[in-house]
């Protein structure tokens, strides 16, 4: 049954958990998962659920002698209050139960030594224990669902009488992304009948208003504490700065659960912004000690303790791992001790974390376990330091940046020409040449800029069919379609961009032919907000200085990510490794070379290779976990080249064609596809095969190019560019001309 499978998965985690402390959990087993696996504050646990509504499902368990409300009542005291109910009612079946038969039969991967090892269980009797609870959790956990709902829904009627009843299950749907028919709900929930719909609605319903009561409980104290800090909050601002990316109507929607008010927001906000400043606040889903991580590695058996938000380590243990003397009995705070050496300390209050890196050599290279680099024989070393030499390829960077550096307050004229020409390849009638000319004029000074396109496109008229221009010919009239090509030919487009000020304004004359109220002088306007273009305009500079390197840039992405992320800093620093392995792999000293003061990048079809098939396969591993990973050709061709002198005159090349066939091959690993899937797949694919070459060289001043794009069978493409530029005096417009027609959008 659906249903079944569906529950399968809750409870399966819900086992996974609760093996955490078999021996004692026969007390208080909801008490120890939420110490040993920190599934929240004391009382307060959370579970993940699927839907689209992006919310957790707030599990809270009662305290010894509390009454059961729906404010805390949960699946796994719910689901352990039963099991516990049939170990009573089954009692005499525990000392013939053969704990050893039921572990071969629900774990058939693991061993009794590596079960026994991976839950540090000391004894038989610890083993038997553990088997027996989780035998007696599946014998109840199958049928135990729907009475959770039942039990869930009974409490929230009782607290508020007639509440459930009144709401309609299709705004409920609606909510969760669903229309009626609910046949898609019971599909993507494992449903087998529309009662089931109602009845789990009404509890994702009820986990919304836990979710929402809980935030306000934890609001209230805040306020208590501090009324001023409420009074002073800022909601909007605070979104604004924080969830920017999204529509707070969407967000509220979403993200929140049903009926989400703006004081509900504001209160979600306000906890959120007070707990980014509690240093007592640990996250839902960590409840342990703190821990002390080192170059992305946990030391799980350090004399770590901290204090008032202060980290301390003994100076024998703390100087070993900075490389320092430190010598003295007492604890030594970590961070003076830690940044005086040269390192950076941050802290993860998502995971209870103090982050110790050393910033002298991640800049450079990577910490890696020890063993993990191996000789020539392949042999591990007892080296811990990579060392990634990119210094040619930033000073070809640095070269290129520096050539077409802008000096503040100047005004610069860029004038770029495109000659295109597109061929429809047709091999019965013969193939076809198309002519577009574009010209893109931009003046620009700061964070201004003006632009203007102009373009002849009216022989792309001829691509369409002969029998439509007649109708649009016959629907427009001939003033119009005369007017039309008149347009086409002398095609515009006006843009100016006022980054400092936070507008935007362009005029496109072609649209009055689809809306009678725009005319030649009509203008778009649109607000962009704030922006502020310090951080960018310093990169910028570091770059054409060379006082910026890729390394420092990887550096600055963990430091800052090994504090945010709530995966940990451990996580944070496995991308670090991936991002610098990518980062040598296509800028490291085998893509370069130097001669006569001319430097060349050059990347070539096996290197690509390599990179995007390792990637692949890695990726597919866990589709095919005990397969080798295979190693799949996705490109022909990938040949690029870059040269850059010492005066900054810069010449490039490429040649990329996709293999489809390979990609096909990776794209239908694996038992998931039949041979005639395969077949169609790879024909498929196959109709979109291109190949793309480029050439171009010249100064920031003055540069020409080509660039040509083969479709197999369909059409090819070739586009000449000539660019110029040059410091002018006009200064770009701010605003649309005088007397322009500006609409606002």
């Amino acid at each position: 049954m659906k249903a079944k499978r569906f529950l399968s998965l809750l409870l399966s985690l819900t086992l996974a958990v609760s093996l955490a402390a078999p021996a004692a959990a026969a007390e208080d087993p909801v008490a120890d998962i939420a110490a040993q696996y920190g599934l929240g504050r004391p009382g307060v646990t959370t579970l993940p659920i699927s839907g689209d509504l992006g919310w957790s499902m707030v599990t809270t368990t009662p305290a010894e002698g509390q009454e059961v409300t729906w404010r805390n009542l949960s699946y796994i005291s719910f689901l352990e209050g039963k099991a516990q109910e049939y170990r009573e009612a089954h009692a005499g079946e525990y000392d013939s139960f053969d704990a050893a038969a039921w572990l071969a039969e629900s774990w058939p991967d693991w061993t009794k030594e590596e079960y026994l090892e991976i839950f540090e269980i000391a004894d038989e009797e610890s083993f038997k224990q553990a088997m027996w609870k989780e035998y007696c959790q599946v014998q109840v956990g199958i049928l135990s669902w729907e009475e959770y709902e039942k039990q869930l829904m009974a409490l929230y009627e009782e607290a508020f009488p007639g509440e459930l009843d009144s709401l309609d299950t299709a705004t409920l749907l609606a909510y969760e992304g669903y229309q009626d028919p609910v046949t898609a709900y019971m599909k993507d929930n494992y449903l087998e009948d529309e009662a089931a719909v109602r009845s789990q609605l009404l509890a994702n319903y009820i986990e919304a208003r836990r979710q929402i009561a809980d935030t306000h409980d934890r609001a209230e104290g805040y306020r208590s504490a501090d009324p001023g800090s409420w009074d002073g909050f800022d909601a909007d601002a605070y979104y604004e700065e924080n969830y920017y990316w999204v529509d707070k109507e969407e967000f509220m929607h979403s993200w929140r659960g049903p009926f989400y008010t703006e004081e509900d927001l504001k209160e979600y906000l306000y906890v959120e912004h007070m707990e980014e400043n509690d240093p007592s606040f640990q996250w839902d889903w960590y409840a342990g000690d703190a821990t002390l991580v080192v170059n992305g590695v946990t030391n799980y058996d350090t004399q770590l303790t901290t204090a008032d938000g202060v980290s301390y380590l003994p100076a024998g243990e703390l100087g070993a791992i900075l490389g320092a003397d430190l010598t003295g009995d007492e604890p030594v705070a970590i961070r003076p001790a830690a940044e005086a050496a040269g390192w950076d300390v941050t802290w993860n209050r998502m995971n209870n974390q103090v982050v110790l890196l050393d910033r002298e050599r991640l800049t450079h290279g990577v910490v890696v376990p020890a063993g993990a680099i191996y000789d020539e024989n392949d042999q591990p070393t007892d080296e811990d330091f990579l060392e990634y030499d990119l210094t040619q390829f930033e000073e070809l960077l640095k070269r290129l940046l520096s050539a077409q550096k802008l000096e503040k307050g100047q005004s610069y004229r860029t004038t770029n020409t495109y000659s295109m020409t597109l061929t429809t390849l047709n091999s019965l009638d013969g193939d076809k040449d198309y002519k577009l000319d574009l010209k893109v004029d931009a003046l620009a000074r700061d964070g201004l800029m003006d632009v203007t396109v102009t373009a002849n496109a009216a022989q792309l008229l001829e691509l369409i069919p002969q029998a439509a221009m007649d109708k649009l010919n016959a629907q427009m009239g001939k003033l119009d379609f005369q007017n039309l090509k008149t347009l086409l030919t002398g095609c515009k487009f006006q843009l100016i961009l006022d980054l400092e000020g936070g507008k935007a304004y362009w005029n496109l004359p072609l649209l009055r032919l689809v809306d009678d109220t725009v005319s030649e002088d009509t203008w778009f306007s649109l607000d962009l907000g704030d922006m502020d273009l310090t951080a960018v305009s310093e990169v910028l500079a570091a770059l054409q200085d060379g006082e910026w390197s890729v390394g420092d840039f990887l550096y600055e992405m963990l430091l800052q990510d090994s504090a945010e992320s709530y995966m940990g800093a451990t996580s944070s620093y496995q991308s670090f490794l991936e991002l610098y392995s990518v980062a040598n792999t296509f800028f490291g000293p085998h893509t370069m070379s130097e001669q006569g003061g001319t430097l060349t990048w050059k990347l070539d079809t096996a290197t690509v290779n390599q990179m995007f098939s390792g990637l692949a396969g890695y990726m597919g591993y866990y589709y095919d976990e005990y397969e080798e990973i295979p190693q799949f050709e996705l490109f022909k061709e990938y040949d690029l080249t870059v040269t850059v002198d010492r005066n900054g005159r810069m010449t490039a090349s490429a040649a990329i064609r996709p293999n489809m066939e390979g990609i096909a091959a990776m794209g239908t690993r694996g038992s998931w596809y039949d041979p005639g899937e395969t077949a169609l797949m790879t024909w498929a694919l196959g109709l979109f095969d291109f190949r793309e070459t480029a050439r171009s060289q010249g100064t920031a001043s003055h540069a020409t190019g080509t660039l040509e794009f083969h479709w197999k069978n369909q059409m090819k493409l070739k586009v000449d560019t000539v660019a110029d530029q040059e410091a002018v005096k006009d200064a770009p417009r701010t605003a649309p001309p005088a007397g322009a027609e500006v609409v606002e959008l």
